[in-house]
């Protein structure tokens, strides 16, 4: 058996374990029927963005957003989440960590965008109860027609995870702060806004040193895939070709639309310096 062989043999058996995490299969049957009683939201993108969102493009650039954006409200002590600056911290490093790793492995791929932060809300149909993902969706990849959503989890390191009977992640054998995922629910909202998408495929990567996955039964049958950043790579593979690979055009329109739900990063200067308390 030469290498490549072995390779593609390697490369098989994580995708026989992969199921398909799209709102168009078996295993998401609930969302998918949510999806078509909700209204479709809209998101509205000037002409002039599209076109310099095109230009772009053709110039060659392939990342958007900023890293950890998000996150950057709540290091001021400003922020709504509760968690502690050191806490914090740790996300936001998690985060550009996956970041670095996105960009590396989109570097071959024109017909692959990367945005980081984004967040998307909406109303219920009939309900004045907004829905969201949450603070925002960490990264998000456009490859072709098909949307990514990933969110880094920076979880503690050298421990097994796995998904319970009930749908929690646990660390070990036990449940731990962090370990209920908002997955689902921003697979539903990320379908709502883009219905022309060809498919959703969501996973959440657990950003840490020796982590790894069991890949058990709740695991295949979960719409979000639960990945060990070493597995990453191996993932967005198995997503690329499902996407039609390169023989699909990036969609340009879908990337706007990406972009202008971007969350920008707190500028604190700026704030200072617009602060009315410093007006003569």
């Amino acid at each position: 058996m030469n290498n490549n062989t072995k390779k593609r043999v390697r490369k098989s058996k994580l995708h026989n374990k992969h199921t398909e995490n799209t709102v168009n299969n078996e295993n998401s049957d609930d969302i998918k029927e949510d999806v078509k009683k909700k209204k479709e939201e809209k998101i509205v993108v000037k002409p002039q963005v599209q076109a310099g969102v095109d230009k772009m493009l053709a110039k060659g650039r392939r990342y958007f957003g900023s890293s950890g954006a998000s996150l950057t409200h709540e290091t001021h002590g400003d922020g709504e989440s509760g968690f502690g600056h050191k806490v914090v911290d740790i996300g936001l490093t998690g985060e550009r960590k996956t970041t670095e790793m996105l960009k590396y492995w989109i570097k071959d791929k024109k017909n692959v965008a990367l945005v980081d932060s984004v967040h998307l809300k909406a109303k219920n149909k009939g309900d004045s109860k907004e829905v969201s993902d949450g603070k925002d969706t960490d990264h998000v990849l456009i490859m072709g027609n098909t949307v990514v959503i990933i969110d880094t989890k920076a979880w503690r390191k050298n421990y097994n995870y796995k998904i319970s009977e009930k749908g929690r992640v646990l660390r070990g054998k036990r449940n731990f702060k962090g370990g209920v995922i908002g997955a689902t629910g921003a697979i539903y909202i990320w379908r709502s806004f883009f219905p022309e998408a060809d498919r959703i495929f969501a996973y959440v990567c657990i950003q840490a040193e020796g982590a790894s996955v069991a890949y058990n039964a709740e695991w295949k049958k979960s719409p979000y895939k639960l990945v060990a950043k070493d597995k990453l790579f191996e993932s967005l593979d198995w997503a690329y070709d499902k996407a039609g690979g390169k023989d699909v055009e990036l969609n340009s329109e879908v990337l706007a639309k990406v972009i202008v739900s971007a969350v920008k990063p707190r500028d604190r200067l700026a704030e200072v310096l617009n602060d009315n308390r410093l007006s003569l």
